[in-house]
């Protein structure tokens, strides 16, 4: 609970703060520890993680908020470069999709031990990235996401294997630190696994 007092006092006094470049989160001696983008990544190659919740609009770049039932799991992994091959499959409309992106694990806002952020990358260059705000003990991990230009929003992923008891503090990060927009809940025990291309 020390690690959420100091994430809750950061981002109280980002709230009141007036022309702060660096989002509260982005302090690798004091939470670079729960904000390792390539652990995650690894992780994501031997359990998939689903979509719990998301703020609307939510990330418009790979779905949109019509889209259930996202999950995701890593089908290539190198760690001498620190990119992954991710495999999103989701629901959208009644029907069930299929998207395999290449990503890569990189370091952001003078972190120079911790890979903070996941680029995602498109025909050989930066389609967009996400932050990681926060993860608890590859049980789940919050993410910052750009959306309609310099405007942000937020994503819980749940590792599977915790997606039927979801840990009351990746519950309470999403709701607190992500409590100035509208969210949905993206994941539902109907979501199911099999899928195809559209």
């Amino acid at each position: 609970m020390y690690i959420a007092t100091w994430f809750l006092l950061e981002i109280s006094i980002y709230h009141h703060a007036i022309g702060l470049v660096m989002p509260p989160w982005a302090k690798e001696d004091k939470f670079g520890k729960h904000q390792d983008a390539w652990q995650t990544l690894d992780h994501c190659y031997r359990t998939p993680y689903y979509l719990v919740k998301s703020t609307t609009p939510m990330n418009y770049y790979l779905y949109n908020s019509n889209t259930t039932c996202v999950k995701l799991k890593a089908i290539k992994i190198y760690s001498t470069n620190k990119t992954a091959q991710l495999r999103f499959t989701y629901e959208k409309s009644g029907r069930r999709y299929r998207a395999d992106i290449d990503v890569q694990a990189e370091r952001r806002y003078g972190y120079r031990r911790t890979y903070n952020v996941i680029e995602f990358l498109r025909r050989g260059g930066l389609w967009f990235s996400e932050e990681i705000i926060f993860t608890y003990r590859l049980e789940c991990a919050l993410f910052n996401f750009p959306f309609r230009g310099n405007r942000h929003g937020c994503e819980l992923w749940v590792a599977e294997n915790n997606i039927k008891d979801i840990p009351d503090i990746c519950i309470f990060m999403f709701d607190y630190i992500c409590q100035q927009y509208t969210s949905v809940n993206v994941y539902s025990s109907t979501c199911t696994n099999n899928v195809r291309r559209p």
